[in-house]
């Protein structure tokens, strides 16, 4: 066994080492988010796992101006054939990819969602028939909001505390705000968007983290 030092792969400009490296930075990923977090092989979403006592999770994190809870796991209606079971599960995910932009590496988020039957099994029939109605539907509030509570968790998960080490192998930084000299009226933005009273959000705590 040969042992190489990361900045070898990270500073490489050959396509394949780079490739290499994107995909030992894949698997720290899966290994980073545990055990708060499963993944979804056919998507390669990574979602808020359901606990095992309850139906629902919320996680408190740092939006723009304080601490705000989020609704990351909740069930939803009632199955025909027994009403005493949940019709489905919607659970917080996001998307990610990394990039190097010249010598430095970034992760690019996604906000999205992942859809199981029971809080466990993938909603096969239905999933991608809710994701893309949601999509539909959530604003640039709804996204921002979900963005927020992601830079958050990466940046603050994996941290070493009194039970458990830091993860040695990746972290993450949130970036230095970008500030212009000009924009787009907040008014004039909010009057593009959606119905802010879909059910679908927590428009509530959207707006608090925007």
């Amino acid at each position: 066994m040969e042992e190489f030092g990361s900045d070898e792969w990270a500073d490489s400009d050959d396509e394949d080492r780079q490739r290499d490296f994107v995909a030992l930075l894949n698997r720290a990923m899966g290994r980073f988010v545990q055990p708060t977090l499963w993944h979804d092989r056919d998507s390669g979403a990574y979602y808020f796992r359901k606990p095992r006592d309850r139906d629902k999770l919320r996680y408190a994190y740092k939006s723009l101006k304080s601490f705000v809870p989020r609704d990351v796991v909740k069930r939803y209606g009632k199955r025909r054939d027994d009403p005493t079971r949940p019709a489905y599960f919607r659970h917080s995910a996001f998307l990610h990819r990394f990039t190097r932009l010249g010598s430095e590496w970034y992760a690019e988020i996604t906000p999205t969602y992942h859809f199981t039957r029971d809080g466990y099994k993938p909603d096969e029939l239905f999933g991608g028939e809710r994701l893309k109605r949601i999509k539909e539907l959530e604003n640039n509030a709804a996204v921002m909001g979900q963005f927020v509570m992601w830079r958050h968790f990466l940046t603050t998960h994996g941290t070493a505390t009194l039970y458990a080490d830091q993860y040695p192998f990746l972290g993450f930084s949130a970036l230095d705000p970008l500030c212009l000299e000009v924009g787009v009226p907040d008014d004039l933005w909010k009057s593009q968007e959606g119905d802010p009273g879909s059910p679908l959000f927590d428009w509530a705590q959207a707006e608090a983290a925007s």
